[in-house]
């Protein structure tokens, strides 16, 4: 890891100190979003998003699902709905996602950056879908929770803006590195294989009821009519045998999903 400036260092202390502070009244996912903002103010990121999902282990590669997710630093609704759609299209960024959250959980080490070994035809469509949500540079990071689940970072600047440079890319792997609870607080582990059955539009729509969404937004967000949504949070509840949002939600955040 690079050296950081101490002026850098007494800012991540007081960020940390701040997130971590017990007399402040607030909840895991309040203090991850206070220390989430800090961190990509403090690396010039316009957006950031944090995730945690699982994919198919190395020997059984091609799938990957996200099950929890928080992002701030929206310009409006539209952009969010944008990235996030694509982010979460497998068939748009199986690469870019996929294909680095599947290596770093099998090496078990935490990564901060890119990943250059993709085939570079397919590489260079998904970068290009990547394009079309308006982000320039990305700074990746990946933290193995299990042999097939992840949190993972992504912190994104705006077009036209510089690339991420080894500072930020130290400031990102510290917190990363350090902060064992912005993990795995709050957050059940999901390691159960009723994820991966989902249709990747189901995935999608998983995602966001997780992230509060009614069924409403979520049909403006995706582009498709409230009655397929319905269909959709149907199929998922009677995948999850659970009969509300309330019970879905409990089911991953409160460990429903056991190792």
């Amino acid at each position: 890891m690079d050296s950081l400036p101490l002026d850098d260092v007494a800012q991540l202390i007081r960020l940390l100190a701040e997130a971590c502070d017990p007399e402040l009244p607030a909840a895991a996912a309040e203090r991850k979003r206070l220390l989430m903002d800090g961190v990509a103010q403090l690396v010039g990121a316009d957006v950031w998003i944090w995730n945690v999902g699982i994919a198919n282990p190395p020997e059984h590669p091609g799938d990957a699902a996200a099950t929890h997710q928080m992002s701030g630093g929206w310009k409006d609704s539209a952009e969010q709905a944008r990235v996030l759609c694509t982010f979460t299209d497998a068939t748009k960024l199986d690469l870019l996602q996929i294909g680095i959250m599947r290596r770093f959980i099998a090496q078990q080490v935490t990564t901060v950056g890119r990943d250059e070994s993709f085939d570079p035809q397919r590489r260079d469509e998904a970068l290009r879908e990547y394009a079309k949500t308006g982000l320039a540079d990305s700074l990746v990071a990946v933290y193995p929770l299990s042999p097939t689940a992840f949190s993972a970072f992504g912190l994104h600047r705006r077009r036209p803006a510089p690339d991420f440079g080894p500072r930020e890319r130290a400031i990102v792997q510290l917190v990363l590195e350090q902060v064992g609870w912005l993990h795995r607080h709050g957050t059940g582990i999901p390691a159960d294989d009723k994820v991966m059955e989902l249709s990747a539009r189901q995935r999608q729509v998983l995602l966001f009821l997780l992230a509060g969404d009614t069924q409403r937004q979520i049909s403006l967000k995706m582009e498709i009519s409230p009655h397929t949504v319905n269909d959709h949070v149907k199929q998922i509840y009677r995948r999850f045998d659970v009969n509300s949002k309330g019970e879905l939600f409990a089911h991953f955040v409160n460990g429903g999903q056991a190792l």
